[in-house]
């Protein structure tokens, strides 16, 4: 009896509990060039060599969101 009254204690106390946030953990970009960030998130030009050709596009990423998304779609241009 002690152990259903204890469970159903644990379960009252987690419907109670407080809402917590939280913590995007999200992979840095490879090959970024440079970064900027503000209050609301961070922007990254990435820049590499692919097939010959000099590539570049933009990544950002919101600090309410859990994701880069594209900001200047990749290019790639002839030395």
């Amino acid at each position: 009896m002690k152990y259903i009254i204890f469970i159903i204690v644990i379960i009252t106390s987690l419907l109670f509990s407080i809402q917590t946030l939280a913590i995007c953990q999200i992979a840095p970009l490879d090959n970024v060039k440079e970064c900027f960030s503000d209050p609301e998130g961070e922007c990254c030009v990435v820049v590499y060599e692919q097939d010959g050709q000099s590539c570049a596009g933009a990544f950002c990423q919101s600090y309410d969101r859990c994701g880069w998304e594209v900001f200047i779609p990749v290019q790639c241009v002839d030395p």
